[in-house]
């Protein structure tokens, strides 16, 4: 019986299907392709990344009030502790997510850093 709720529940994943937005509790927001079982209390997160503002400068170190910020995005992996790119999250620490559009900002600059 228990084999058979396992089998049933795995073929219930609900697997990775467009990039969405994740929106933590603590404020933070990473993108990605999730992936979760019914009745878990956690999503797995892959080709996580999240965004990096740059906001311009004008000469003098001062930064420019005139132009708008650029963002860039970032694939977890690289930071000093050395994750391996995939993210487990608890439902708890989830406030909403939101799948995103093909033609996003968002989406077309991570298939631009993803074919570098």
């Amino acid at each position: 019986m228990l084999l058979a709720v396992i089998i049933f529940a795995a073929s219930w994943l609900i697997s990775p299907g467009p990039w969405r937005a994740v929106f933590l509790t603590n404020n933070q927001v990473y993108f990605g392709k999730f992936s979760r079982l019914p009745f878990a209390s956690t999503i797995t997160l892959d080709n996580v990344y999240y965004l990096q503002v740059n906001q311009p400068l004008q000469s003098g170190g001062v930064q420019a009030q005139t132009q708008p910020p650029q963002f860039s995005v970032i694939k977890l992996g690289s930071e000093v502790h050395g994750p391996k790119g995939t993210m487990v999250i608890p439902l708890g620490q989830i406030l909403f997510w939101e799948d995103l559009r093909n033609d996003s900002a968002v989406v077309h600059a991570i298939v631009s850093a993803q074919s570098k």
